[in-house]
């Protein structure tokens, strides 16, 4: 293993040392400029009105639905994301709790009920399983807030929400979507942006040069999709943004 893994590292190397060879080579080619489309006219033209559209798709979940009663894998490792959903629903809903001056603890344990819940809902449309996905949702909403102080709280929190929502196909309490859009817009975007009152002391990770940069801008991406059709403008400048972060 340890001779596959040094040939592997060095075929990489090599890979990345020709590449770099032949593009100093050719210093005559122009690479052109990424564009970048968001605006609130795009996003209006643009957004997929069907859900899912975070991660899966129709066609996703219904190809994952023929191979959980074909493929002996495939279905062991749903019953393996089934098991873990309804085990969640022994458990009390997720609370905030600070035990540093992060909660990734809480952000990340939400993010993995919404993943398990998310994709069992997708595929059994389970009304115990939207129950609870409901549940975990208006809890998360009600906090104070998703601690701004370390923007990857408010990212991941960000993220499961915005899977919430997508993943419930609509079928949540019409109170409880409000409410999560509502709570995504104040306390997940609004705190990235010093316009509407955010502290740039909170928001370094936004413009950062590690992957927690990828992890903050991912979030108000999906949050953004997420409340697009009430606020265009706010999404398309948040998902321009990240574009240039990125």
């Amino acid at each position: 293993m340890n001779k596959l893994m040094t040939l592997l590292s060095l075929t990489g190397s090599l890979l990345i040392f020709a590449t770099n060879s032949s593009l100093a080579q050719e210093k005559d080619i122009m690479i052109p400029p990424l564009q970048n489309p968001f605006s609130e006219s795009y996003i209006k033209e643009n957004l997929k009105q069907s859900k899912p559209r975070l991660i899966y798709n129709k066609q996703l979940i219904e190809e994952l639905k023929g191979k959980i009663k074909s493929d002996p894998v495939i279905a062991n490792m749903y019953e393996a994301v089934r098991l873990a959903a309804y085990k969640i629903l022994d458990t009390p809903v997720i609370k905030r709790i600070k035990t540093t001056n992060s909660m990734l603890d809480v952000s990340r344990e939400l993010l993995r009920r919404i993943n398990m819940l998310g994709l069992v809902y997708l595929v059994e449309k389970n009304h115990i399983i939207l129950d609870r996905i409901n549940q975990e949702v208006l809890a998360t909403c009600n906090f104070s807030d998703w601690n701004p102080p370390v923007y990857l709280d408010v990212a991941e929190i960000s993220m499961a929400i915005s899977f919430a929502l997508d993943w419930t196909l609509d079928n949540l309490p019409a109170s409880t979507i409000k409410k999560a859009k509502n709570a995504l817009i104040e306390k997940g975007i609004y705190p990235s942006w010093e316009e509407y009152g955010g502290d740039k002391r909170n928001t370094w990770l936004i413009n950062g040069y590690n992957n927690w940069n990828q992890v903050c801008n991912s979030g108000l991406i999906a949050a953004s999709i997420s409340i697009a059709e009430d606020k265009p403008e706010l999404a398309a400048k948040t998902i321009k943004r990240a574009f240039y972060k990125y």
